[in-house]
């Protein structure tokens, strides 16, 4: 194999994404086991994708070592809502708020510390927009949006 072959095939290798489809719900780049969903892969949600916060809540699970996770659906209903996120791992789980649609700047930013499960508010919501939440790498998490 010529060097330009062997450096293609390991960065090829070296970039993808680490998600583990398996372990992952709301979140995956696969749908879960037994649900027809159209898999997002590590991007946001489609503007089509929402979950109306006033009739159900959205939950979401996920695992990933180097990649960025995104919820597989948008969220929208109400002014403020209420966030219940459980982190399995010992490092803190950094979670972003976006408005789907908007300029990708962070509406609000959540840490839930290692091995913890942390609750409370998104405010200052317009029940009209959508919005969805990323998770920063190492993950390994649990919860929802209600």
């Amino acid at each position: 194999m010529s060097f330009a072959l062997v450096f293609i095939f390991s960065f090829t290798f070296s970039t993808s994404a680490s998600v583990f489809a398996g372990e992952n719900f709301g979140v995956s780049t696969e749908p879960p086991p037994g649900e027809v969903i159209t898999p997002f892969g590590l991007d946001p949600p489609k503007k089509s994708n929402v979950v109306n916060l006033t009739k159900e809540k959205l939950t979401f699970k996920g695992i990933a070592n180097n990649s960025i996770l995104y919820t597989n659906k948008n969220f929208k209903g109400k002014s403020a809502a209420t966030y219940n996120i459980t982190n399995y791992k010992s490092n803190k789980l950094t979670i972003k708020v976006y408005r789907n649609g908007g300029l990708h700047v962070a509406k609000q930013t959540i840490v839930i510390s290692g091995n913890s499960t942390g609750g409370g508010g998104i405010n200052n919501l317009d029940k009209n927009e959508l919005y969805y939440l990323s998770f920063a790498p190492p993950s390994d998490f649990s919860g929802s949006v209600y």
